[in-house]
């Protein structure tokens, strides 16, 4: 470890390397929530149906596949990230990106070429997911590896305030395009501009993870030769339960995140009725705060324990989750629509900004990169990623429109014990400390 970073200080060479991490989440989340914004119209245009609903969940279900392909990624590339190099992982993956993005961009739709458009935007889905599986963990390890250690909360944070970025540009982006186009144009081509732009990003973001420096951990294990041969088998071995907690820590962020922004878009525009401008609107001003937030929690963490700051806010968010879905549903406005994203906003970022420097404590560096790419992106996938889908499908299945919160109070309990059996660990572990 550097003097820098025994002091506390970041050099320029640090900072470099936690804005180009970040700029990976900023880029797949961009593309996932103007994918939520525009589920409708591309569940038309390459799933027709004459049942608008099969084909919104159809798209949903296709924004979901590439969330089950994330396990793959981490399974498969992030180990690069602990034999190779974080920074030859994060190239690999911005290129993956790119190339997916393009090609939802320029697809061209069921009427023009049939069953093999919709096979064709799953495949580039998947692309997607795989990339975003060995991404988060690779981004996450460069950051957290480049912090001093009275920072790594707040360092950390900026990972997902890549995140919040992300689902920030996304939506302005989509509230531009339903501003300023007709919905003929958004249909026929408006729909494709974004994922045009963010294609064009991932050139200029691969020449910059090019030109940072490799973690200052990972250059230590290297130069003594202590790079592991099979990490994925150290993993499951010997640190199986730090995934478990991963994936129950993780769960709420990843499941409220894509409640109050992938799926909140069309609920409350298409099923409630809401005009879909406002509700855009809602949603951006909401992203602002979320990303403003994440840094803030961050660095409470590192003042007053991470495990405390996630675990208030799965308590907070199992109390009052369901109180506001059922004021939104009864009386959807923009006061209520806003009353439920913004408790959402502060509670997402309390559960992601000590999240990356929390869940990176609970391994060695040496096989870092693979373990919490394993532990996160199962938790994404499983609960943040199917969220929109599950959200929708129990609207249909119950014709409850309350119903949607019953599979957010099971994720936020989920996290809430997960929490206690950590906090509990951690005061055991304290207290042998000071017994000894």
């Amino acid at each position: 470890m550097s003097t820098d970073r025994q002091s506390g200080k970041l050099t320029c060479s640090d900072l470099k390397a936690i804005v180009a991490s970040s700029i990976g989440n900023c880029i797949e989340l961009f593309d996932l929530t103007v994918f939520g914004f525009f589920a409708a119209i591309i569940g038309a245009q390459f799933f027709p149906n004459n049942n608008p609903l099969i084909s919104t969940l159809s798209s949903f279900a296709t924004f979901a596949i590439g969330f089950l392909m994330r396990p793959a990624g981490a399974l498969l590339l992030a180990p690069i990230g602990d034999t190779l190099g974080r920074k030859k992982l994060l190239s690999i993956t911005m290129i993956l990106m790119g190339l997916a993005s393009l090609g939802i961009a320029i697809l061209p739709s069921y009427a023009s070429i049939g069953w093999l458009a919709p096979v064709l935007l799953i495949l580039f889905r998947l692309i997607q997911g795989f990339a975003g599986g060995g991404e988060w963990g690779g981004a996450v390890s460069m950051m957290v590896e480049h912090a001093p250690e009275n920072k790594r909360g707040f360092i950390g944070s900026f990972q997902q305030v890549g995140f919040g970025l992300g689902i920030l540009v996304g939506t302005v982006c989509s509230f531009l395009l339903n501003t300023f186009l007709s919905h003929q144009q958004i249909i026929s081509w408006g729909w494709r501009v974004p994922f045009l732009i963010g294609s064009a990003v991932a050139p200029l973001a691969l020449y910059i993870r090019r030109n940072i420096a490799e973690s200052p951990e990972f250059i230590a294990f290297e130069r003594q030769d202590k790079l592991p041969a099979r990490p994925l088998t150290e993993v499951f071995k010997y640190h199986y339960r730090g995934i478990l907690s991963v994936i129950g820590i993780g769960t709420v962020g990843t499941a409220a995140g894509y409640i109050a922004n992938q799926f909140m878009n069309n609920y409350a525009s298409g099923t409630l009725g809401m005009p879909m401008g406002r509700v855009s609107l809602l949603i951006m001003v909401a992203s602002i705060l979320q990303m403003l937030l994440i840094p803030l929690w961050g660095w409470v963490s590192d003042k007053e324990g991470r495990i405390q700051v996630i675990g208030a806010a799965a308590v907070l968010y199992l109390i009052l989750i369901y109180p506001l879905f059922v004021l939104l549903s009864q009386h959807p406005s923009s006061f209520t629509l806003g009353l439920l994203v913004f408790s959402s906003a502060i509670l997402v970022s309390a559960s992601f900004g000590p999240l990356p420097a929390l869940i990176s404590a609970f391994f060695p560096a040496h096989i870092r990169t693979t373990a919490i790419s394993i532990g996160y992106n199962f938790a994404a996938a499983l609960f943040g990623g199917c969220a929109p889908l599950i959200s929708t499908w129990l609207i249909s299945r119950t014709g409850n429109l309350i119903s949607p919160s019953y599979y957010a109070l099971f994720c936020a309990l989920i996290s809430t014990v997960t929490a206690v059996v950590l906090l509990k660990q951690s005061r055991m572990l304290s207290s042998t400390k000071k017994a000894v």
